[in-house]
Parts: C-alpha cells; structure tokens; sequence
C-alpha cells in the first residue's frame, strides 16, 4: 500500500511538472508568436514605406506619381527652353465583365505593356492608380496626342481567360491636354486633362457629337479577348 500511494505519488508529482513545462513553452510560443507578428507588421509597413518611395509601379514596372512629376519638371524646363510642346493623356480603365470590381493583375500588366507597345522611345506611361494610367508625350501638341489616342483604341485588348471571343472586358476613357505655361503647375496640368477625360465620358452617354471642347467621341474602347 505504501509503495502503490509513492508511486501515485510520483506519477502525480510528474503530471504536475508536465503541466508546469506545457504552460511555459505555451506562453514561450504565445511570446514568440506575438513577437513575429509584430515584426511582419513591421517589415509590411516598411514594403509600402519603399514602395511609395520608388518610382515606379510595382505592379506593371511603370513609372508612378514621382516619376510623373520628375518627367514633368524636365518638360517644363525644356518647353521654357526651346518652346517645345508637350501633352498628357490620362486613361481610365472600367470593368465590364464586373462593374465595380478591379480588373485582374494580368489584365493591367497587359494594359501597360499595350501603352508601352504604342508609345515612341521619347513618351513615358505612369500607373496612378489601381486602374489609372498616364502618358506624358513629349513635343506633340493636340494634334499628336489624339493620334496617340488613336492608335491606342486600336491596339488595347485585354483578354481573360475563358471569356469567349469578342466578349467585352473593359472599357477605356481618355482624356487630354496640352502644357501652357498658364496653368503652372502639374496638379493644374492633370486637372485640365481630366476634364477633358470627365467629358468624353459624358458624351459617350449619347449620340457621337460635338463635346463643349469640339472634339467628337465615339464610343468607349472596349476590350476582347
């Protein structure tokens, strides 16, 4: 009876040891794993951190907002210089397989290697946002940027896979302007030319005729597989 209480005893006092070393590694890991999360929250701020201080687009490997207004600068400088033109086109890109979703990786990396395919060596294409493009093209005016336009609603397809063929994916609103030195500033710049773009859109919602700018609009690019 005595040997069968100190070995219940033994077994006891082992259960209890047991218990105390599963609470502490419990806590060691709850410790350690508190302590991993915050350094992935960390490493996650300083991507976007790096991200938002590179210029260009991770994504599509286009230039972003900084690079826009360093390119700009330079524009500017050359059009005081020598009097050369320069305009900007914006882009919009719509969903239309799902209204009010964002358009899948694959179809925006298409959309930027399409502006890249079309621009000439001395353009630069932007990535603004999560589906909003830029062009800066330099020495053409008006004119030039409306052929550039041209040439894109013919080239910009953009295809999902297992759409069937000739299925709309999306649709694309340009807007445009021309640098003068009157507005100043790139904010201005951008502004002008989404107003340009905010009337297209607008006239697409009746008959092809002239807009307030006197420019005549067909209907929006849309894309196919």
């Amino acid at each position: 009876m005595v040997i069968m209480t100190a070995a219940s005893l033994m077994v006891a006092v082992t259960a209890l040891v047991f218990a105390w070393r599963m609470r502490r590694e419990n806590r060691t890991l709850r410790l350690a794993g508190r302590a991993v999360e915050a350094h992935s929250l960390h490493l996650e701020k300083a991507v976007v951190q790096l991200e938002r201080s590179l210029p260009f687009d991770a994504l599509t490997g286009l230039g972003n907002a900084l690079r826009l207004e360093e390119d700009w600068k330079r524009l500017v400088a050359r059009s005081n210089r020598r009097g050369e033109p320069f305009s900007v086109t914006l882009i919009d890109v719509e969903n239309t397989v799902h209204p009010g979703e964002s358009l899948e990786r694959s179809s925006l990396a298409a959309i930027a290697e399409t502006l890249l395919d079309v621009v000439r060596a001395e353009d630069h294409v932007y990535r603004l946002g999560q589906q909003k493009f830029a062009v800066l093209l330099s020495g053409s005016d008006m004119t030039g940027a409306r052929a550039f336009i041209d040439r894109t609603r013919r080239k910009l397809t953009v295809g999902r896979p297992g759409r069937a063929q000739g299925e709309p994916g999306c649709a694309v609103t340009f807007g445009v302007a021309e640098w003068d030195q009157g507005l100043e500033t790139l904010a201005s710049f951008l502004a002008l030319a989404a107003k340009d773009r905010d009337l297209a859109s607008a006239s697409l919602q009746r008959p092809p005729a002239l807009n307030r700018l006197g420019r005549t609009y067909g209907p929006k690019t849309r894309s196919a597989a």
